[in-house]
């Protein structure tokens, strides 16, 4: 009987773990879309969602080469190869929406790679592509996005992207 019971209150244990599991995949995963949809609208105010999601210690880590624009005679040097904070970051799109104003990041697929609940960790992987640099032209890339539990919030503290060559749809 003792036994019995203790299964029981082993299974609501793994139940409510699962579900923990689901909602901070599910949050997670929205701030990653969020911000993707904030640099698309040209939302670059750090004080509102979904920036405040954002770790005061974030860093962007890109990995291989931006795209170079200056490359298109339109188009002045723009990179954003090093690491930088999310001030970097925001700054660069703010820049890039003012160069390439129909510039837009759809994302393609995500998923919850990595979520360790006790130890407040999480990871987020996305492909995504990018058009309008220059117009007609998609770039492919896939990033990967860290999150830790700080102070009982969930914030992204990393940014790793690898670009992926562009191509001409129908091209």
């Amino acid at each position: 009987m003792h036994q019995d019971k203790q299964e029981e209150n082993d299974e609501g244990e793994v139940k409510k773990t699962a579900k923990a599991q689901t909602i901070v995949s599910r949050q997670i995963e929205s701030v990653v879309v969020a911000s993707f949809a904030a640099l698309n609208n040209h939302n670059f105010d750090l004080t509102t969602p979904p920036w405040t999601c954002f770790s005061k210690h974030y860093r962007n880590d890109p990995s291989g080469p931006a795209p170079n624009l200056s490359t298109y005679s339109d188009y002045p040097i723009l990179s954003n190869s090093d690491s930088t904070d999310l001030h970097g970051v925001v700054s660069f799109f703010r820049t890039l929406a003012e160069t390439c104003p129909g510039y837009q990041t759809i994302v393609t697929e995500i998923s919850t790679s990595e979520l360790d609940l006790e130890a407040g960790y999480g990871s987020v992987m996305v492909s995504a592509e990018s058009h309008g640099i220059p117009p007609g032209v998609t770039r492919s890339s896939v990033s990967s996005f860290e999150f830790r539990r700080e102070k009982r919030e969930w914030m992204c503290v990393r940014q790793r992207t690898l670009p992926g060559i562009e191509y001409v749809p129908g091209g």
